[in-house]
């Protein structure tokens, strides 16, 4: 087998978590790796596959949408074995290896190969095989999140123009499908052509692809409305939100859309290499020429015609992503003008506090000229006071006991003054009490300029070290 990926993410390591369902005609068998007695049946089954003379469908199943395969790498080459299947169809199955992320969605093709022996009777008979990949939306079914998700299935025949059998492997069938398959295996119809089950695929891969480009129409709809008529101006609690988040959702719906074109194109091409595969078998004989090919061709023009409502809705896309784009840039730049005027408004504010201020200092500057000129008139006055200090003590010592006038013989001396024995006492209590007044004076001047000085002497050792 030659397949794309590592098989360790592909095929399920443990042979117990093995599902595989095998239909040998009516005689269902599912195959579960954990049952002995169910192993030794299927290993019987296999065996019997490549000769069997009836069809044979063998179902594979995944743990889920992005999981492993729940059979083992050695089991599925046995299977692949027993069905003579030829190598292309390993690359269909590599796009069911475990992941983690949308990655190698790009791959759905379909491969066939015819097989003519060089002579009647020969041991290789007559058969052809064919192989594709379909991927269509379904809904998972999920109560939140997004509704519908891409899912794939891998479709495999091998069909015997002797026998007029057909071996089939399904990949990750659609549940509708295989009830629909067991249904018809199940109540006798043998009869039923191979192009039957084809188309049987293929339109239950499109019955969701109407409702879900319906949803996605939806989508646009509600960006939509808002892009037409959110007023862009002056916005409100009852106008629309127009916010980035508008533009990444559309980038969102706009990438949905591209892989939704990509998967209808590979559809399309798909049902047409399988409408020239039919044909070639006509004309080889290998299949009967009058079979209807009408719903293979209702199929295909229904893809078309999913593809063109695919194509107006990423039309609309691009009208509506300029337009928000223009909205959030006329918004922005309406922001920035609006936030220039609050600026100018700022300095034209912050300009008037500026001149306020000026006339503050300088209305402060004139009441300190004033306090100055009031400072000098009151030294002017202590000054006089000063002056006249000692006059106004002198005359107090004369109206005081402290001097007196004696008089002697009137005819011979005149009144004169005479200190009183206690006049000591009036200079020593007037000089000490002078000490005690000026001593804290000086003590506080000297002090204050000592501080003044402090800051400057600072200064100058800074400037030294540096």
């Amino acid at each position: 087998m030659r397949l794309k990926v590592e098989d360790r993410e592909i095929f399920s390591p443990d042979e117990r978590q093995s599902n595989v369902e095998v239909w040998l005609g009516r005689a269902p068998h599912t195959y579960l790796g954990h049952d002995e007695e169910n192993i030794t049946a299927f290993k019987e089954i296999l065996a019997n596959i490549r000769d069997a003379d009836v069809d044979v469908f063998i179902f594979l199943r995944q743990e889920y949408s992005w999981g492993r395969l729940l059979i083992t790498e050695d089991t599925f080459g046995k299977i692949l074995d027993s069905c003579n299947a030829f190598p292309e169809f390993n690359d269909h199955v590599s796009s069911f290896a475990f992941k983690t992320s949308d990655c190698d969605e790009h791959f759905a093709t379909c491969d066939r190969r015819v097989h003519v022996s060089a002579q009647a009777g020969q041991e290789d008979h007559n058969c052809y095989e064919l192989c594709y990949l379909l991927r269509y939306p379904a809904r998972h079914g999920r109560k939140s999140g997004y509704p519908f998700s891409l899912r794939q299935t891998a479709v495999y025949q091998r069909f015997d123009d002797v026998r007029k059998t057909s071996k089939w492997i399904f990949v990750q069938a659609p549940d509708d499908f295989s009830d629909e398959l067991r249904t018809s295996l199940s109540s006798g119809n043998q009869e039923r052509s191979p192009k039957d089950i084809h188309r049987c695929a293929f339109a239950l891969a499109e019955q969701e692809w109407r409702d879900y480009i319906c949803y996605l129409d939806a989508e646009l709809r509600v960006l939509e409305e808002k892009a037409l008529f959110v007023d862009v101006d002056v916005y409100s609690e009852c106008d629309y939100l127009v916010a980035f988040a508008d533009s990444q959702k559309l980038q969102r719906l706009r990438r949905r859309l591209v892989k939704c074109k990509e998967v209808l194109d590979c559809c399309l091409e798909i049902a047409l290499r399988c409408q020239t595969h039919w044909q070639d078998l006509c004309s080889r004989g290998m299949l009967e020429s009058g079979e209807d090919n009408a719903e293979l061709g209702s199929y295909i023009s229904r893809i078309k015609t999913h593809k063109r409502g695919i194509e107006a809705i990423q039309e609309h896309t691009e009208g509506i992503a300029t337009l928000l784009s223009q909205i959030l840039n006329y918004r922005n730049e309406n922001m920035i003008v609006k936030s220039n005027e609050a600026l100018n408004k700022n300095s034209d504010a912050m300009r008037e506090i500026a001149i306020a201020a000026k006339a503050d200092n300088e209305l402060i500057s004139v009441l300190i000229g004033k306090s100055q000129n009031d400072s000098h008139t009151v030294k002017v006055l202590t000054y006089i006071a000063l002056i006249y200090l000692p006059a106004s003590l002198v005359a107090e010592i004369f109206n005081s006991n402290l001097i007196q006038t004696t008089n002697g013989e009137p005819e011979a001396v005149g009144t004169h003054l005479v200190l009183s024995r206690s006049f000591w006492l009036y200079p020593s209590i007037t000089l000490g009490l002078m000490v005690l007044t000026f001593v804290p004076i000086f003590g506080l001047l000297f002090n204050d300029r000592r501080l003044r000085r402090l800051p400057l002497k600072l200064l100058g050792n800074n400037k030294e070290r540096d």
